[in-house]
């Protein structure tokens, strides 16, 4: 009885771990601002076209990709699929795992681009050149 216990709390900490971490080559050559969703909404003239660094939750669809805190405050992330970010395995990112990701936590880094509104433009900016994808 111990020895099955032992063998299922293995088994569900060991499926507990499966954190995403995906990036490019160019993802240390840059210092990147973290920065909180809403206030980068509120301030996006200032950001514009610097690095930066933010954390919430994934949203994928058909249609939308975009990192949020709320139902107000989202950010269109604009993943650059034809230079794709890797993990250490040499894996590549693409729909399928982030997918597997909605609704997770995340960080992201890249570039913020004001005039990057998203699909039908409902968005207040973009994160384009996208570094690092890691799941929290």
């Amino acid at each position: 009885m111990k020895r099955t216990l032992f063998f299922a709390v293995l088994i569900f900490l060991i499926s507990c771990n499966n954190n995403f971490v995906y990036y490019s080559d160019t993802f240390h050559k840059e210092s990147y601002q973290i920065i909180e969703i809403a206030l980068l909404e509120s301030r996006s003239l200032e950001y514009d076209n610097r690095p930066i660094e933010v954390s919430g939750y994934l949203h994928m669809d058909i249609e939308n990709l975009y990192i949020y805190i709320n139902d107000k405050n989202k950010i269109w992330l604009d993943f650059n699929f034809f230079e794709p970010l890797k993990n250490d395995k040499n894996d590549v990112l693409n729909g399928k795992k982030l997918m597997s990701l909605k609704g997770r936590e995340i960080k992201v880094r890249g570039i913020y681009k004001q005039n990057k509104k998203g699909h039908l433009a409902v968005y207040k900016g973009g994160i384009t050149n996208i570094t690092l994808l890691e799941s929290l």
